[in-house]
This record gives structure tokens, C-alpha cells and sequence, in this order.
């Protein structure tokens, strides 16, 4: 295993090796508190274009930026270095990950995430994250 890998040097991470990647807290800490430094297999690394396929980025070029998708006791992780929210299945599909066959799907998104995500879903849980996007902010 090598060193802490933060989301700019992804693109040096060798696939199926076990890396630890820095994600998250870039924000302010009271939202959430620091990053995470999850341990697990590079499963893809990926310069993160992909082209949308459904119904709100459909046809329209999205750039994630170099990106790797990191398995950590069974849950695959996809890290990216560009903020921006789960808007199409190619987002995933892009990345390897099929996200209709898993039980559970878990997003960091606010908005227009049910177009193309509830076709695949039996049910949408929308969770309080105590973020940004608390109702009592």
C-alpha cells in the first residue's frame, strides 16, 4: 500500500492496487466535519468525460475530471475531484458501476436527481445530510 492518495493525484493510481484516497471535507468543517481517508481496491481510473444519456444532461459533455472508483468492504466509491451532483445514469455506467441491479444507491445530490433515477428505483430516501441544504439553516 503507498501513501495517502489525495483526488489530484489520481491519475497515478495503479487499478486493482489498495490505495488510501482523501475525500471529502473541503468545506467548512461544522458541515460535516473533516475528510474521510478510506482504504480499499482501485477498481478504475478514468479521465471522467462521459456524455449524458438521460433526461436532464442527455447528449451533453460532463467532466468529472481524472477520477477512480475505489472498493472499501463491498461499496464501491467513486471519487471525483469536481464538485457537481448525480444527474445521469452514464455517470455511473461510466465508471463501471451499474447502479439498477444494487440494493442500495447512495448519491450526494440536492436536485434533478429523480428524472433519471427513479425509473430504477422501488423507493427514494432523501436524508439530511446537516450540510448546506438543512431546512434549519
Amino acid at each position: 500500500m503507498s501513501a495517502l492518495v489525495t483526488k489530484r493525484s489520481l491519475r497515478a493510481v495503479p487499478v486493482s492496487d489498495v490505495q488510501t484516497v482523501r475525500v471529502g471535507g473541503r468545506n467548512d468543517p461544522a458541515f460535516g466535519g473533516g475528510p474521510l481517508d478510506p482504504t480499499g481496491k482501485v477498481r478504475c481510473v478514468s479521465d471522467g468525460v462521459l456524455v449524458g444519456s438521460g433526461p436532464t444532461i442527455g447528449g451533453q459533455t460532463f467532466r468529472f475530471g481524472t477520477s477512480a472508483v475505489l472498493r472499501v468492504e463491498g461499496v464501491d466509491i467513486l471519487v471525483v475531484p469536481e464538485r457537481g451532483q448525480m444527474l445521469d445514469l452514464e455517470q455511473f455506467h461510466a465508471f463501471g458501476i451499474g447502479p439498477a441491479p444494487r440494493r442500495v444507491v447512495a448519491l450526494k445530490s440536492m436536485q434533478h436527481v429523480r428524472a433519471a433515477f427513479e425509473p430504477i428505483t422501488g423507493r427514494i430516501v432523501v436524508c439530511d445530510s446537516g450540510a448546506l441544504s438543512t431546512p434549519d439553516m
